[in-house]
């Protein structure tokens, strides 16, 4: 119903603004240790075509492949799929953790794990809370996003510094 659709949305989005900022210190406090660790900071695929192409259609295409395709399959598979088959068998906190854990494995980002993990927890809990998708699909697209949007912002404040 449109009625539930746009309580799954706004759930979704007064979740997320509690949430976010718990990611970000995640995100902050993994990057850290890894460099306390003395260990580089992988570059994923997706950030060195941001950072290096050129091409207007190939970073057209990376956009909509990262902030539409990519979390609407994610969503339909773990949380359309995955959550309910373990939910299914299991309780709601483990079904919500083991889905969560393998959405962040499938990312292969040891440094982003604990905030995509959380990422996960989250949407689960949000599916498992409004019953549908909508909440969570809107979610991670406006969060694919911002990931998009904040690298954008970087590649052109890098390209406007003056070298040092």
């Amino acid at each position: 119903s449109p009625h539930g659709l746009a309580t799954s949305i706004r759930v979704g989005l007064q979740g997320y603004v509690a949430v976010f900022p718990w990611l970000i210190v995640l995100l902050v406090m993994a990057v850290e240790m890894t460099r306390r660790l003395g260990l580089p900071l992988p570059m994923e695929p997706i950030q060195e075509l941001l950072f290096k192409e050129d091409r207007p259609l190939v970073l057209g295409l990376t956009v909509l492949l990262a902030c539409v395709v990519g979390p609407v399959a994610e969503e339909l598979f773990f949380r359309g799929v995955l959550y309910p088959a373990i939910r299914r068998r299991t309780s709601w906190g483990l079904a919500m953790f083991l889905s969560a854990t393998l959405f962040a494995l499938l990312h292969a980002n040891p440094v982003g794990f604990p905030a995509i993990l959380l990422l996960g927890c989250f949407l689960a809990n949000l599916y498992e809370r409004t019953g549908s998708l909508a909440g969570s699909l809107t979610v991670h697209i406006l969060h694919n996003t911002l990931l998009i949007s904040t690298a954008f912002l970087v590649r052109r404040l890098t390209t406007l510094a003056p070298p040092t």
